[in-house]
């Protein structure tokens, strides 16, 4: 029942945490933690949890159960003693599954006894050992799934968020901007002078070009914000929770970074630059983000008009 309710799950984002319920409705326990172990180098491997389910009161319980897991898993050098390991934790007894992938591990399933139990059953150990097996091509399959959904989502030369990805992100934000009354911003960014980069110097230094552009934006940025190559050598940032003068401010800093672009190109009659519009997006205004896209290049215009390499901002129009 287990296993056919995990090959059932349709959505491969549920199929872990589908397990992890499924799993204490056949194992009498308290806890029931599902774990992401990635090997890091010879000797180390990095833990992420994937999925929880039971009683989680204790939010130490899991540091401890994952540390011990992980240091099980760095002293067995990839070979497994038997298909589970049993161990004691603050007086509760664990059971921890190893999974595998092509002979490596690649996770765990952790199961904490009820206090009032000593020990598993011949059967529900026989259940656990099942639902361990089934849990390395589950944790595969959804490592290839979000491989394949951030492939989707990143621009293939820069890594930063392709405009589909950008524009779904943004107006969920604006959801949540509205519920959480917050002031943010749209910044549009524009290459000056990219089109002479291509055809003096090819397309291999106007990539190159457009990588490090794409390396100042995110290193100006926070990780709650969203930059974005929108295509060609346009830009897009989001910032979150930040008020008018910061965001012009975040916006100089950015154009101060273009230095870095000059020195890549030799052309003192016609440099590398960056010109940035930004529009504001007030929680009371509720504009929508095409609003605020034309709010933006309409700032940006005005830096082009005026001569390049500048920052300007375009208050909030009545839409």
């Amino acid at each position: 029942k287990i296993i056919s309710t995990i090959r059932d799950e349709v959505d491969p984002s549920k199929i872990l945490s589908t397990t992890a319920i499924a799993a204490l409705d056949g194992i009498t326990a308290k806890h029931c933690y599902i774990v992401g172990l990635t090997k890091i180098d010879e000797d180390r491997y990095f833990g992420q949890l994937k999925a929880q389910s039971g009683d989680l009161n204790d939010p130490d319980l899991f540091d401890k159960v994952q540390n011990l897991t992980i240091a099980i898993c760095e002293n067995s050098k990839n070979t497994l003693p038997s298909s589970y390991v049993e161990e004691e934790i603050d007086g509760q007894s664990v059971l921890i599954g190893l999974s595998k992938h092509h002979n490596m591990i690649n996770g765990a399933i952790i199961i904490v006894v009820n206090q009032d139990k000593k020990s598993w059953d011949k059967d529900e150990k026989a259940l656990f050992i099942g639902v361990t097996n089934h849990l390395g091509i589950a944790l595969e399959q959804i490592k290839n799934y979000e491989k394949l959904e951030n492939l989707s989502n990143t621009d293939t030369l820069t890594s930063l968020l392709n405009r589909r990805a950008f524009t779904e992100k943004v107006n969920k934000r604006l959801i949540i901007q509205k519920r959480q009354q917050q002031k943010c911003a749209l910044l549009f960014i524009d290459l000056d002078n990219f089109k002479q980069v291509n055809d003096v110097y090819g397309h291999a230094k106007g990539d190159e070009i457009l990588i490090k552009v794409a390396a100042i934006l995110a290193n100006n940025t926070r990780e709650e914000d969203f930059c974005s190559r929108l295509g060609g050598d346009e830009f897009a940032i989001w910032l979150e929770d930040i008020e008018e003068d910061t965001a012009i401010l975040k916006a100089k800093n950015i154009l101060e970074c273009t230095n870095e672009l000059k020195k890549m190109v030799d052309n003192e009659r016609q440099p590398l630059s960056l010109s940035i519009g930004i529009a504001i997006s007030d929680p009371d205004k509720s504009l929508s983000l095409d609003n605020l896209m034309e709010n933006a290049d309409k700032a940006l215009y005005d830096v082009k008009k005026s001569g390049k390499s500048s920052v300007s901002l375009k208050r909030t129009e009545n839409f």
